[in-house]
């Protein structure tokens, strides 16, 4: 399949303002938002724990998934839906694929507040 060249430089324009986002945010950045290290995980379902218990664990894996894995990937399938209508293909399986990742994105963080909100036990505020 061969690429107009109308859709050879909206792929350089992608792959040109992924680099220059990974260029401008600095790796120890990214690592500190990664990890609480060893410090309390306060406002959690298990009050004092440390991100290094298996709860905590637990918590930072759905946390990336819901906060950062599923929305960066329904932007990357909602791309792909508009390159796909553009160029006359099937867009709507990725435009649904997005629509879904952001649905799991949402259903974790009202678990999340769900969690939080039990937290404090029965009649807290």
């Amino acid at each position: 399949m061969q690429h107009s060249l109308r859709e050879r430089f909206l792929y350089f324009c992608l792959a040109a303002g992924l680099a220059v986002a990974a260029a401008v945010c600095p790796a120890s950045v990214l690592a500190q938002a990664a990890s609480s290290g060893s410090a309390p995980a306060f406002n959690k379902a298990v009050q004092g724990e440390t991100a290094g218990t298996v709860e905590g664990a637990v918590e930072n894996a759905m946390n990336w998934v819901g906060n950062v894995i599923c929305p960066l990937l329904s932007v990357g399938a909602g791309v792909h839906a508009v390159m796909q209508f553009r160029s006359g293909g099937r867009w709507l399986p990725s435009a649904a694929t997005g629509i879904g990742l952001l649905s799991i994105s949402g259903i974790i963080r009202l678990a999340e507040y769900f969690v939080q909100m039990g937290a404090g036990g029965i009649g807290a505020n």
